[in-house]
């Protein structure tokens, strides 16, 4: 019930107020007409005015006699909706300043800045959850600032690149930050004034904490990822895009490439945006460390050869099991060469991802697509993070919808940053060990055969313990892991002491997990075909990760505090 007060008081209080005002305004002034006529007294229109006004202020100007019903209303109604009104803004004020001072008892909690639709539905899936959350947003007219005070989110009105706002927002205590700014020049102004607040005297983040910030491009997020690597920030960050996270979850949901047996049916995309450059490079490099000689042909629609893609296409270029087909389209006829490129297919693709900015681009591609493909039983899925388009297509038989923000706006799965692309790239190798050393027969009675899309929360869990043990060991011997990147040197191969020593480490992580009442196991009376295997699981990170599009690197020295 005090829910929906406050949720009808922000939305309708001052107009209900005014209202009200207003009508015992006008039913006062009515009154005092009224009652100069019975009483034959000349009341100019002035006086009335001021009259019905002082009734506001417990006055009625020593009116004597019969009192007219109207008059009798609002003379006692005024000083009741005066109360009323100064009362719920009192209210109101008060609870504003307790939403902005309630982020100061908060420990451990998140920290989401901007409150655009993705920063609404990281606080919402972080307050949903049951983790502490509170916001800072710089538009108070932000519809989503009302909408988050009413679900109990504290919202902290005000720059986030002032150190009083991180502060009020209690950041230094703070396990998380995600920043959703939408603009490159305020995104790098908070990051400044993160890092200025974690070398303030007496300030201490929280060892876990890691500053996540959104940026457009995934070049970007991967060159700046390398930089603030090469400086040695005092605290994490973490530039990322949601696009660029999009490319192997799709992939992983709908193609399957890693569990599919023999000659792969062709893969179409079309676009030249974020997501489609992410499905691109997911699929040629998911099926690239496959060794069986099949050959993935992927068919890529675009409207112009961009320097991206071209960039993109000479990474991949060295890539033999991988064949891309790019198709350019006329702007002026589309619709007729995505239909001609579609039919001139050799066989029924596997999966085809339209994946363009535009609505109306979108929606002629996906009908085209639709009307060519529509009896062959293919997979068309359309991306988007508009809500027309949502509705448009919503329920629709034959196409699936991937909405980029619902699907990974998350704060958990943004915060898994880093950790989910190695638990993948981990889950991803020892699929294609199980491909390489066991027949079909016998692999897909695995539990863990299957995409990553497709594994349970627990043996998700399992690949996030790994991912998490080899980036702490990698550290500890001065290597670090980063998305792939010219910036920084790629360490191919580890050499036999690196090796000896992540196998041993890793052996002995596995045993404790499985045996966690037992004593560590000696490494020298390991069995000797566990202990091989451990090493070549140790030999191959650095082509593991390759495959998603991560790299080992000497780790920069870090000066502490």
């Amino acid at each position: 019930m005090r829910q929906r007060f406050w949720t009808f008081w922000d939305r309708f209080g001052s107009a209900a107020m005014l209202g009200l005002v207003a009508a015992v305004f006008l039913l006062g002034l009515f009154g005092i007409s009224w009652y100069a006529r019975i009483h034959d007294l000349e009341f100019p229109f002035g006086t009335r005015l001021y009259i019905a006004a002082s009734l506001f202020l417990l006055e009625n100007g020593s009116l004597d006699g019969e009192i007219p019903w109207p008059l009798e209303i609002a003379r006692w109604a005024a000083p009741v909706v005066l109360a009323t009104a100064a009362i719920g803004t009192f209210l109101s004020v008060l609870r504003h300043r307790a939403w902005s001072l309630g982020g100061r008892r908060l420990r451990g909690h998140v920290v989401v800045i901007g409150l655009g639709e993705r920063g609404w539905r990281a606080a919402c899936s972080a307050k949903q959850a049951g983790r502490a959350v509170t916001v800072i947003e710089a538009d108070a007219t932000n519809p989503h600032v009302r909408a988050a005070r009413r679900r109990g989110i504290p919202v902290i009105v005000g720059n986030a690149a002032e150190l009083s706002r991180l502060r009020s927002a209690r950041l230094d205590r703070a396990s998380r930050a995600l920043v959703f700014v939408g603009d490159d020049t305020a995104t790098t102004a908070i990051a400044d004034a993160v890092a200025e607040l974690a070398q303030l005297p007496g300030v201490s983040l929280r060892s876990e904490f890691c500053c996540f910030l959104a940026v457009p491009d995934a070049e970007a997020a991967n060159d700046l990822n390398a930089l603030m690597h090469d400086q040695g920030a005092l605290f994490r960050r973490e530039f990322f895009t949601l696009e660029d996270r999009a490319g192997p979850v799709i992939v992983d949901r709908w193609a399957g490439l890693l569990t599919t047996p023999g000659a792969p049916a062709p893969l179409v995309v079309m676009g030249a945006d974020v997501v489609a450059r992410s499905v691109v490079a997911a699929a040629a490099r998911q099926w690239s460390a496959r060794t069986d000689g099949n050959v993935l042909e992927v068919h890529w629609l675009v409207s112009a050869r961009t320097r991206r893609i071209e960039r993109l296409l000479a990474d991949l270029d060295g890539l033999t099991t991988v064949r891309i087909i790019v198709h350019e389209l006329d702007s002026t006829q589309a619709r007729s060469t995505v239909a001609s490129a579609l039919r001139g297919l050799r066989s029924i693709p596997s999966l085809v991802v339209v994946a363009e900015q535009d609505d109306a681009d979108a929606l002629s591609l996906l009908a085209t697509t639709d009307l060519v493909l529509r009896d062959t039983g293919a997979m068309v899925v359309g991306v988007t993070e508009r809500p027309s388009l949502v509705r448009l297509l919503d329920g629709h038989g034959r196409i699936e919808l991937f909405d980029v923000g619902a699907e990974l706006g998350d704060d958990d799965q943004i915060a898994h940053g880093r950790l989910e692309a190695l638990g993948r790239a981990l889950h991803d190798g020892y699929l294609r060990q199980l491909n390489r050393a066991l027949p079909a027969a016998e692999r897909i009675r695995k539990p863990a055969y299957r995409p990553w899309a497709d594994l349970p929360h627990e043996l998700r869990a399992q690949n996030y313990d790994a991912a998490r043990a080899a980036r702490g060991m990698l550290n500890e011997l001065g290597f670090d892991i980063v998305p792939r990147t010219p910036l920084l040197p790629a360490v191919s191969d580890l050499d036999a002491d690196t090796v000896e020593t992540l196998a041993r480490a890793e052996h002995t992580r596995w045993f404790l997990a499985r045996n966690p009442e037992a004593a560590e196991p000696e490494w020298l009376d390991v069995d000797p075909v566990h202990a091989e295997q451990s090493r070549d699981q140790a030999r191959r990170l650095p082509g593991v990760l390759a495959a998603a599009d991560l790299q080992i690197t000497p780790a920069p020295r870090r000066e502490g505090p």
